[in-house]
């Protein structure tokens, strides 16, 4: 049971990944569901997006479902938008935070980005500073993450590392 929601749509426009291939795994719908906030997990929140960023897993995920998803589903993992529904033990935000961070990679039960209202896990989300735009907040989250992990890959090798700045988003971090 969620917690200080605000009146949301039953249905909504998405990118709807209907098959797995890799040649046209997805269509566009205006009647996609929206998960309700009664529905949502205690850990999670219902944010409606403002900005989505698209990455190299969102439809390399399409060619081979290796996350076991159910179809149809929506891929996309970095998104920015406001929260406007809240599952019941969620404590660092309010309905009206606006927020940015990555959604579940598997996108069954409303996850994925590319569609109006996402569901979140909390623990992926922080809020937005207000000096940073949608826009730029929704392509954080999948870079950070890639530098993050080659770091420590690197690290753990005892290896050096060389980051040329302005390669890729991923090396800007």
């Amino acid at each position: 049971m969620a917690s200080g929601q605000q009146n949301i749509p039953k249905t909504q426009s998405a990118l709807q990944w209907v098959r797995v291939s890799d040649t046209n795994p997805f269509e566009w719908t205006t009647s996609a569901p929206v998960i309700q906030p009664s529905d949502l997990a205690d850990n999670q929140v219902l944010i409606e997006n403002h900005a989505v960023s698209l990455n190299p897993i969102d439809y390399k995920m399409a060619e081979s479902n290796f996350v076991q998803a159910k179809l149809p589903a929506v891929t996309g993992c970095d998104v920015s938008g406001r929260i406007v529904a809240i599952g019941k033990a969620v404590k660092r935000f309010q309905v009206g935070d606006e927020v940015f961070g990555i959604l579940n990679i598997n996108p069954s039960n409303g996850g994925g980005a590319l569609q109006q209202y996402s569901v979140g896990e909390a623990d992926g989300l922080v809020k937005k500073p207000a000096n940073i735009s949608h826009e730029d907040a929704s392509t954080l989250a999948v870079a950070y993450l890639s530098a993050l992990v080659q770091f420590f890959y690197f690290i753990s090798e005892g290896r050096k590392i060389f980051y040329c700045i302005g390669w890729t988003s991923t090396s800007d971090y």
